[in-house]
């Protein structure tokens, strides 16, 4: 059934109606310290950022090496470049729209 989940609404729709709203927390604070972890972010800093235990961030770095949470992760990281290049891309044409109307 996940496999055949084709877009970011059915993703949202089946979670929403499969997990709690704590479930759903969970399951981004865990997301969240593995990305943290990824880039090298202290425990402390996890910690204060996230609102997590020490226990919680270990739990997680045990599994950093697993395939399932690299590939998330790495999906994450794409998507953040991809926002951010998006970003970059839109202020040059918006900078050039606006130098063309002088």
């Amino acid at each position: 059934m996940i496999a055949d989940i084709r877009t970011p609404e059915e993703a949202q729709e089946v979670l929403q109606e499969l997990l709690s709203e704590t479930e759903r927390v969970a399951i981004m604070k865990r997301l969240g310290i593995a990305v943290l972890l990824n880039t090298g972010t202290s425990y402390d800093k996890i910690r204060k950022m996230i609102n997590v235990s020490s226990a919680t961030i270990a739990s997680i770095q045990e599994r950093m090496g697993r395939k399932g949470l690299q590939n998330a992760i790495e999906k994450i990281r794409i998507n953040s470049v991809a926002d951010e290049w998006t970003q970059k891309i839109s202020g040059i044409f918006s900078f050039l729209s606006g130098r063309k109307r002088k």
